[in-house]
Parts: structure tokens; C-alpha cells; sequence
């Protein structure tokens, strides 16, 4: 009875051999299954991963000119109300766009940064020409933001933009204040100094300044916007 049992040609032993071939079959189209189900998931989301890598080379690899650089071009329509998706105990302005003759509302400058000293802008030395003494100024501004002296930073370069009735120093100040809220990323007011810039002397580095800001808060269409504006005027402008 035992040699029976394990005989190979018996009839039990052929099911216990089908059965478990047909169990090894049965895996292994579960595992071609998921195989394909995974490839399909990838290739959907690569579109949106690709659209989003583009924007961000586009981003990285546009060149910056230099701030004395302007466009001989009229002034673009301003962008609407802008409503950025950030933290909202910052309580900061949130008016993303003006027209070139609008006057802005005060932005309190101390609301939501570190707290720090602010000291006044030196005197000027007599001895030193307007622009020297002016440079000067930048100069003593820009220190204080690489030491992230940010308070400090950004009441000298509203000082400068404040005396001065030149529109590339306020649009060179302007500039720079919204460079500083973007760093400590309150991109609203951010957003509203760099609008501030442009209108004031339009460049393409202010374009991409107030591009790259969108980007970072999300608002993809509104950079890719920017972005096309400077590509196709660059272009014509090549012709």
C-alpha cells in the first residue's frame, strides 16, 4: 500500500502535481498583473511630472541682465488680484499688482520678521559725490541682508527709495525689498514690491523676479505666463 502511495504514476500523485503547477500559474499571473498596473501608473503621471520639471529648468537657466537693463516696450496690463496659498497668522498684504500710476498702500516692513535693532542710515559725507554717496547706501543695505540683518536691510532701502526721485533707484530698492520678503518668504508682499519694480522701470529681470514668486507659491499658470511674455518678446526683439 505504501509503494502505491508514492508510485509516480498514480492518480494521486498526478492531482497533487497539477494542482500545484496550477497554483505557480495562478502567481504568476497575479505578478504580470501588478507588473503592468505599476508601468500604467507611471506613465500617467509622467506628463505632470514633465510639465513641472520644464518650468522649473525654464526657471533655472533663464539668464538675469543686469539692473541697469530696460525694455524699450509699453507697460504690460497688471496681473489680477493675486491670493497666495500661505500661512495666513503672517497677516501680510496681500495686493499683488498695481498700474503704473497707482499708488500702493504702506506696507508695514516690521510685520512678521525677526526682531531686530533698527539703526538709521549713516550721514552722508560731503566730501563724497551724490552717486558715491548713494552707492554707499546700497552698499550699507546689501551688508545687512547677506548678515540676514533683514529689519536693518530693508529700512535703508526704503530710505533710499524714499529720497530719491530717480525711478531706477526706487525700482533698484523695490527690487531688493521684495528679494528680502521672498526669503523669509512672505511672498504676498513679496510679490507686491517686485510689481513695484517693474512699473516703476521695466526690466526682464523684474519679469522673472515677479515669475519666479509665482512659482513658488504655486501659481503655475500665472509664472508660465510671465515666462512665454519674455520668451516671445526676447524674440522679436532678435529679429
Amino acid at each position: 500500500m505504501n509503494n502505491n502511495y508514492f508510485d509516480l504514476g498514480s492518480k494521486k500523485f498526478l492531482i497533487i502535481t497539477l494542482v500545484i503547477l496550477a497554483c505557480f500559474f495562478l502567481l504568476i499571473v497575479k505578478a504580470f498583473n501588478d507588473l503592468s498596473d505599476a508601468q500604467a501608473n507611471m506613465e500617467n503621471n509622467q506628463p505632470q511630472k514633465q510639465a513641472a520639471v520644464d518650468i522649473n529648468n525654464v526657471m533655472n537657466t533663464m539668464p538675469r541682465p543686469n539692473d541697469s537693463e530696460e525694455q524699450n516696450q509699453e507697460e504690460q496690463p497688471a496681473e489680477q488680484q493675486y491670493e497666495p496659498q500661505q500661512n495666513r497668522g503672517l497677516n501680510v498684504d496681500i495686493q499683488s499688482s498695481v498700474n503704473a500710476t497707482e499708488e500702493l498702500k504702506p506696507i508695514d516692513d516690521n510685520e512678521a520678521l525677526p526682531a531686530q535693532a533698527v539703526e538709521p542710515v549713516q550721514e552722508n559725507n560731503q566730501s563724497l559725490s551724490a552717486e558715491q554717496q548713494l552707492e554707499l547706501q546700497f552698499l550699507s543695505a546689501r551688508k545687512n541682508k547677506d548678515e540676514k540683518q533683514y529689519v536693518k536691510a530693508l529700512e535703508e532701502y526704503k530710505a533710499i527709495a524714499e529720497n530719491s526721485t530717480d525711478a531706477n533707484v526706487k525700482a533698484r530698492c523695490y527690487e531688493e525689498m521684495a528679494d528680502v520678503y521672498g526669503i523669509v518668504k512672505r511672498y504676498g508682499t513679496a510679490l507686491s514690491y517686485a510689481q513695484r519694480a517693474y512699473n516703476a522701470a521695466p526690466t526682464t529681470s523684474r519679469e522673472m523676479l515677479i515669475a519666479r514668486l509665482y512659482y513658488k507659491t504655486g501659481e503655475i499658470d500665472k509664472a508660465t505666463k510671465r515666462v512665454n511674455n519674455i520668451l516671445q518678446r526676447d524674440f522679436s526683439n532678435d529679429r
